[in-house]
């Protein structure tokens, strides 16, 4: 035999409107519209503006998600993130560009110098999008051959 669910009424989160639910239902939302427009308005611009604000807290985040993922050390904290006005790798003013739906070229990136070391303190820092593209994948003696070859085939000013 079943319980009879029991009914209560809760205000929608996305219209402000009243509706009516069960009490062991987590339902915020009188509808699904109502609930895209709530997240696609509000909670998204918030977050946005959160994450404009807080660009160290955001790289932060991250890079304990990647370090669990990828079974990295990890053992920075918020100030161990130190966003410098310019890239140190390429020299282009560095720019949080929260809310554009993805890293720029110019965006702060968090970088691992030493990949294998993890995200610890005396082995970050923070350099453009494009910078640590470029040195994603490559080993050190990779990127030295790679500034050579690039130092051998193009002349200064071009």
């Amino acid at each position: 035999m079943t319980k009879p669910k029991e009914i209560t009424e809760t205000i929608c989160k996305g219209c402000g409107i009243p509706f009516m639910r069960t009490v062991r239902a987590i339902q915020k939302y009188c509808t699904g519209q109502c609930r895209v427009k709530y997240w696609n308005k509000e909670c998204v611009k918030s977050s946005t503006d959160w994450h404009g604000r807080n660009p160290e807290a955001v790289m932060l985040r991250s890079a304990k998600h990647r370090a669990k993922r990828s079974g990295l050390p990890f053992d920075i904290v918020k100030e161990d993130i130190v966003i410098p006005e310019v890239c140190p790798v390429l020299g282009m003013p560095l720019v949080c560009n929260a809310g554009t739906g993805s890293a720029k070229q110019d965006s702060p990136s968090l970088d691992k110098i030493v990949p294998e070391l993890g995200y610890v303190k005396g082995n970050i820092q923070v350099i453009s999008y494009l910078a640590n593209v470029m040195k994603h994948d490559a080993t050190p003696s990779q990127m030295i051959k790679f500034a050579e070859w690039v130092l051998s085939t193009y002349k200064e000013g071009e």
